[in-house]
């Protein structure tokens, strides 16, 4: 495989939360169930079991399929060809693959938006890393965490990793959702990678992502896993093809001697210590802005990891994508009508284009 380097994030959210590329089906047929059984999912601030409480399963297929229409296209794949990007990042959600109920989604409707993204990316040239963002149980209980460009999204990152029954039944539900999506892209050279699970807190004796590899490797045997909260030797668990992520977002200031500092003591920590292990480093999310941006994508090529800057596309928020969807297309998944969410993801309206697209572009063409 060539090296891959100049990457950037496909950001599957709408303004409060939803799956990436949610499909219909179960594990029986095409036609979702009339209704989510009551208090079944887990994850009670979720987006889509907002709008499924409110319409029902078929009509919030509808909305979720309106917006994913419109959301990212194959002329997002052409731009993003455009700017120099060699690999996506494409997240997906426990409910890619299951009904609130619990349910499984049959193969074909289960993976047809990533499959889409697949052929898209292949016809490009380019490669994806598929990444576990949102699992089961993940949102709406316990201790909460803010991400840095979300005002108050309570995610639970506790249970998920640590001992007891608790956390090794999600650990369980979330590998069961590998092991289908390492059988399913077995031997697909487009997919670079897969990350296993997105900024999970640390897990004492790293059982939760011990448990994720397991779980690809009697169907994967040869993709290269991405791992994130982890500083053991790989070659202690019997390990092989592994890379070791990290998340950036302490360089957001404008001083830059300050972001050089961060990035030589953060960044720069972290490549020493997969150099170490003898593996590669990927810096899957970031967030800078100017003459930051430029001297650290030129560090990272210098440093030969990969990269994915974090986003491609957002709603009104300015640099934290190089694209930004107008207010316009905001709902209120809680109180706007059936019609008026149809309406809104129906005409998203023209994306504007940021001052750090140009940056990323002479940094991926470099």
């Amino acid at each position: 495989m060539a090296r891959i380097k100049y990457g950037i994030f496909i950001l599957l959210q709408v303004v409060a939360r939803v799956a990436a590329w949610p499909v219909s089906g179960d594990s029986s047929t095409t036609s979702p169930p009339s209704s989510p059984s009551s208090g079944s999912d887990p994850t009670p601030g979720y987006l889509q079991v907002i709008l499924e409480s409110r319409f029902k399963l078929g009509p919030t297929k509808a909305l979720i399929d309106t917006w994913q229409n419109h959301w990212i296209t194959s002329a997002d794949f052409d731009n993003m060809k455009s700017l120099g990007f060699n690999l996506v990042r494409v997240p997906f959600s426990y409910r890619n693959f299951k009904w609130s109920n619990g349910s499984y989604i049959n193969e074909i409707d289960a993976f047809s938006r990533l499959d889409w993204a697949v052929a898209q990316a292949k016809s490009r040239g380019m490669y994806l890393v598929l990444d576990f963002h949102v699992w089961e149980g993940q949102i709406g209980q316990g201790t909460s965490a803010v991400h840095p460009q979300c005002s108050a999204r309570a995610e639970v990152f506790v249970i998920f990793s640590q001992p007891g029954a608790a956390g090794q039944a999600q650990r369980d539900l979330a590998s069961a959702i590998w092991s289908l999506v390492a059988e399913h892209y077995k031997g697909e050279p487009t997919i670079a990678a897969y990350d296993v699970m997105n900024e999970p807190t640390g897990s004492p004796g790293d059982i939760l992502q011990i448990d994720m590899y397991k779980a690809i490797r009697p169907y994967d045997p040869d993709r290269i896993i991405i791992m994130e909260s982890v500083s053991a030797n790989p070659v202690s668990y019997g390990w092989t093809n592994v890379m070791y992520s990290f998340h950036e977002y302490d360089m957001e200031g404008s001083n830059f001697n300050n972001n050089k500092k961060t990035y030589q003591s953060e960044v720069g920590g972290y490549i020493d210590q997969s150099n170490s292990f003898s593996i590669p480093s990927y810096v899957g999310e970031f967030m800078t802005t100017g003459r930051t941006l430029t001297w650290m994508l030129q560090q990272m090529d210098t440093s030969k990891i990969w990269w994915s800057g974090w986003t491609y596309t957002t709603v009104s928020q300015g640099n934290w994508g190089l694209y930004n969807f107008g207010s316009s297309m905001d709902v209120d998944v809680s109180t706007d009508s059936y019609a008026t969410i149809m309406s809104k993801w129906s005409n998203m309206g023209a994306k504007s284009v940021t001052s750090i697209a140009s940056l990323y572009k002479a940094g991926a063409m470099a």
